[in-house]
């Protein structure tokens, strides 16, 4: 893994050096500042909402644990500069919250940071701050064994605000209880799905239509992708196997599917007026979103190629290589993952989030399952930790966000706003379902990918059947979880 991420942030590296530059050397300043203490010592923006102690730690070390790769993924700590926006953003914002509350941060990456944290925690604990923890390995642990803190318990932390994702901190509060939050400070690892096109082939294709008012207006449906990528593409040879002339309407990544099942509207568990998670399935319309799916991937030769690529070898894969050389109207695509790769096509590209099952659907949804943080409840300095917590998430949403979005989204990915407004768009519509963070084993969140792509079928009532007790156990948990609060035994 930690391959795959270097190779990602070389590729990040070689971003114009031109727009980190063009004023005076930032001295370890984010662009915006919190405004003076009040009368009773807080830094506040009354813009924002954003209050924090006036307060400083003497100059102690704050230890940040997460996976091995995870720093230069989420941009946690930096205390060099590498020359790409992002990572000088995130050293600026490093040194002035380290002056700012007399702290030195630590980063320590481990291949397995639950065990890591829960070995620390039975010996005593103090020794990590906070936890960046792998999005669904260890995760039940982590919830359950007592080892996290209650963040609701904790002063400082402003989770209403616009530096948390709020669909994650309302799904994931149980009984009052919240022990684990997405943050912008690992928004660069809040990888998100959805669609990116060649302009210039569906420009090709003479249609009506203005995909952004589609979606605007929300037409942008399953049927609507299916249509359209009936329109292009030809594989003599059928044959699924990439061949230089072969074109595609979608090329489509099967591990992308479950983010389809949430693009078309399903989620795995809901919390209801009671309180409690309940199953969100409804087996007709997943029988229409199979029936849907496998329309798009199988029944016409010219639909669909598709791929397995893992993050290391999506560069230089098939798939890829299809998009890129202009051979394919669609594919699926990590924005959140793999965005470097957009700056390089040599055709007008747009964006789009993926389609709503039908015209039903309520709104867009854009899966998203990482980016989680937590404080350990032996950490040296609860109090402390939510403060270095909150202060890394809104500097990093009032400055590396702005960098990711205006510097390296809008500035290097989308040349015209209505490109970037796509791309803002999916961001707004992350969602986040604490039935796929309980689903270690994917029983519920691959049942598409299962039923439609691997076996190409539709019989999703049969597999539900099939599975039906393994994923009730998905809402059992959750609703253990909130029988004690996830305070388990440690």
């Amino acid at each position: 893994m930690k391959k795959i991420f270097l190779l990602l942030l070389v590729m990040i590296l070689i971003l114009p050096m031109a727009l980190s530059c063009g004023g005076k050397k930032n001295e370890g300043k984010p662009t915006s500042e919190p405004s003076s203490a009040d009368e009773s010592g807080n830094v506040t923006d009354e813009d924002d909402g954003f209050h924090l102690p006036d307060i400083n730690y003497g100059n102690r070390d704050f230890n940040i644990l997460s996976l091995t790769d995870y720093n230069d993924r989420h941009y946690l700590v930096y205390h060099d500069e590498t020359g790409d926006p992002l990572s000088s953003e995130a050293f600026s914002r490093t040194l002035y919250i380290e002056k700012t509350y007399g702290v030195v941060l630590k980063f320590t990456g481990v291949p397995d940071a639950v065990t890591t944290l829960y070995n620390s925690h039975i010996g005593g604990g103090g020794d990590y701050d906070l936890i960046d923890p792998h999005p669904t390995e260890g995760i039940v642990q982590l919830l359950t064994s007592g080892i996290l803190a209650d963040l609701y318990s904790l002063s400082y932390l402003s989770l209403d605000k616009a530096w948390y994702n709020q669909s994650q901190a309302e799904g994931y509060t149980i009984d009052g209880k919240l022990f684990i939050v997405a943050s912008d400070l690992t928004l660069t690892g809040q990888n998100f799905t959805g669609l990116v096109f060649n302009k210039e082939i569906y420009r090709s294709l003479e249609q009506e239509d203005d995909l952004y008012d589609l979606v605007d207006n929300h037409g942008w449906t399953m049927e609507r992708l299916l249509q359209l990528s009936a329109l292009y593409g030809q594989d003599e040879d059928s044959n699924n196997i990439y061949d230089a002339n072969d074109t595609y309407g979608i090329v489509y990544h099967k591990g992308y599917t479950t983010s389809f099942m949430y693009g078309m509207g399903q989620t795995i568990l809901k919390k209801e007026e009671d309180g409690l998670y309940h199953l969100a399935f409804d087996t007709n319309r997943l029988t229409t979103m199979a029936e849907t799916l496998y329309g798009l991937l199988y029944e016409s030769d010219n639909h669909a190629y598709i791929g397995t690529a893992n993050v290391a070898s999506y560069p230089g894969s098939d798939m890829w290589k299809i998009f890129s050389s202009g051979r394919a109207l669609f594919a699926t695509f990590d924005f959140g993952g793999l965005y470097v790769l957009l700056r390089d096509l040599d055709f007008e590209k747009g964006y789009l989030p993926l389609p709503m099952l039908d015209p039903d659907q309520t709104d867009y949804q854009v899966f998203c399952g990482a980016g989680f943080l937590g404080i350990p409840a032996l950490a040296k300095d609860t109090s402390a930790s939510a403060v270095l917590l909150e202060a890394l998430s809104y500097y990093s949403f009032k400055n590396l966000r702005t960098v990711f979005f205006n510097a390296i989204l809008q500035g290097r990915l989308a040349k015209k706003p209505e490109d970037y407004k796509m791309l803002e768009l999916m961001h707004e519509k992350k969602i986040y379902d604490v039935g796929f963070t309980l689903d270690q084993v994917g029983v519920a969140a691959q049942m598409l990918q299962t039923v439609v792509v691997d076996n190409k079928r539709t019989a999703i009532a049969t597999y539900l059947r099939s599975k039906g007790s393994e994923i009730k156990q998905l809402e059992k948990l959750a609703n253990e979880l909130k029988a004690d609060g996830g305070n388990g035994e440690s």
